[in-house]
C-alpha cells in the first residue's frame, strides 16, 4: 500500500473526543491496562513497540486466562522481540532492500539476509511510542501516536501513526491502525504481531489450533519468502478445501 500526503482523516479526529477521556502524552515507556465493567476481561500493552502484551478472558469453565504470548519488562521486547508489537514501515519482506516509487529508488537497511523486513533493523516495533489518551476502564481507548523521519530507515517522508486498542463487550478486542503521510508519497504494511494461544499462554504448544481464513485469493510467495506479486485463487490448491484455509500449526 502507497500512501499519499493528506489530511488526517475525521474519523480519526473522534477518538480524542470521547467522554471521560484523558489526554495524557506520556513518552517514557511502560505498561498500561484497559479493563471491561466486568473485570473480568482486560489487556495490557505497552508503548514500547505499541504491544499488546497480554489478554486475559474466561475460559469454558469461567477461570481467567491469558491467551496472548508477552513479557513481564519492556527489557524483554528491547532485546528484539516483535511478539505483540506493531510492524512498520512495511511488515512484510522487501525483495533486495530497496523498492522503486514515483521513479526514484530508495534503498533500505537488509536485516533479513539481501532483504528488508519488519520496517528494517529499528522499525516501529524497536521505539516509544507517546501515549496520546489512556482511558483505563469501560469501553474507553488507548492511542498512541509515533512520527517517523524523513528517510528513517531508508523510507520516504514524514508519517503520522495512530494506534488504538479498544474493548467493547462482551469479550470483543479491536486494533485500529491509521497512518497518513505528510510530506511524500511512502510505502505502509503495518501489522499487529501477536502470538495467541487460546489455551492459555502456559498451556504448552498451539498445534491443535484450527485457523479458518474465508478468501478466495491468495498471494503466492518465492522461496525467500517474497510474494511473486501474483494473485492467485484459492479454489483448486491442494492446500485449502470449500475456499478457505484450515491452518493447524500457528
Amino acid at each position: 500500500m502507497v500512501v499519499r500526503a493528506a489530511l488526517l482523516p475525521v474519523t480519526l479526529l473522534l477518538c480524542f473526543a470521547l467522554p471521560g477521556s484523558a489526554d495524557v502524552a506520556r513518552t517514557a515507556d511502560g505498561f498500561y491496562e484497559l479493563k471491561n465493567k466486568k473485570g473480568n476481561f482486560s489487556i495490557k500493552v505497552t508503548n514500547w513497540g505499541a504491544t499488546l502484551v497480554s489478554v486475559v478472558v474466561p475460559d469454558c469453565h469461567g477461570d481467567l486466562t491469558d491467551v496472548v504470548l508477552g513479557y513481564d519488562t519492556v527489557a524483554g521486547y528491547a532485546k528484539g522481540a516483535a511478539a505483540g508489537s506493531t510492524i512498520g514501515r512495511v511488515a512484510n519482506r522487501i525483495a533486495n532492500a530497496r523498492f522503486v516509487l514515483d521513479g526514484k529508488t530508495y534503498r533500505l537497511f537488509r536485516n533479513d539476509g539481501n532483504n528488508t523486513i519488519h520496517g528494517g533493523h529499528r522499525g516501529f516495533n524497536k521505539v516509544i511510542w507517546t501515549v496520546k489518551e489512556h482511558v483505563q476502564y469501560g469501553d474507553s481507548p488507548y492511542i498512541t501516536y509515533y512520527r517517523s523521519f524523513d528517510g528513517e530507515q531508508g523510507f520516504p517522508g514524514y508519517l503520522d501513526v495512530y494506534v488504538t486498542y479498544r474493548l467493547s463487550d462482551p469479550y470483543d478486542l479491536s486494533i485500529h491502525m491509521n497512518a497518513t503521510a505528510t510530506s511524500k508519497a511512502t510505502p505502509v504494511n503495518l501489522v499487529n504481531h501477536a502470538y495467541w494461544n487460546l489455551a492459555g499462554h502456559g498451556s504448552g504448544d498451539v498445534l491443535e489450533h484450527e485457523l479458518q481464513m474465508f478468501a478466495s485469493q491468495y498471494t503466492p510467495v518465492d522461496g525467500y519468502m517474497i510474494p511473486t506479486g501474483q494473485v492467485a485463487p484459492v479454489a483448486g490448491t491442494n492446500d485449502v478445501s470449500r475456499e478457505y484455509y484450515k491452518v493447524v500449526t500457528l
